[in-house]
């Protein structure tokens, strides 16, 4: 039931925030501020349980891989609707990038984790995909993302609770 109200609570931000595809592979990262913001945010259940249980539960590592697998392959989608190329490669990469940022904010929380995430898989974006009329091409130098190509996280650094 957890991993069906946290691929609906996703799903749910990302419908909202624009009917471009490229837009709304972006919004994966505004959805995970909201949800690093909220007071009950700690961390992904799923990545704590695979922590806890690892080795000891076989049923617990399938549960956990399943999860992430579904996960990986709502964001391929979501690539696939944009145009990539290469939507699994793109995803893997912008599903890897995702994880980190979930850690990073369950383990520290004062930084901005799902700005910084969005901020480079919008690089990412600009390198597999065409944003703002550029064509990008994977393996060529890298783009620099600035405050203005809309990639700043409007949440702002996470506040610790007390």
């Amino acid at each position: 039931q957890l991993d069906n109200e946290l691929r609906s609570y996703f799903s749910k931000h990302m419908n909202n925030a624009s009917t471009d595809p490229k837009q709304r592979l972006l919004s994966v990262f505004d959805a995970a501020g909201y949800w690093f913001s909220e007071d009950n945010f700690f961390g992904c259940t799923f990545i704590n349980a695979i922590g806890e249980y690892a080795e000891s539960n076989e049923n617990i590592r399938q549960v956990c891989e399943e999860y992430k697998r579904l996960g990986r392959e709502l964001i391929k989608e979501l690539c696939e609707q944009a145009g990539a190329p290469q939507p699994q490669k793109l995803a893997d990469e912008l599903s890897l990038i995702l994880e980190g940022a979930i850690v990073t904010a369950q383990v520290s929380p004062q930084l901005d984790a799902a700005g910084i995430a969005k901020r480079v898989a919008t690089t990412l974006n600009r390198r597999w995909l065409i944003i703002k009329g550029k064509k990008a091409i994977a393996g060529i130098s890298p783009i620099r993302v600035s405050a203005n190509d809309n990639a700043q996280s409007t949440l702002g650094p996470r506040q610790p609770t007390k």
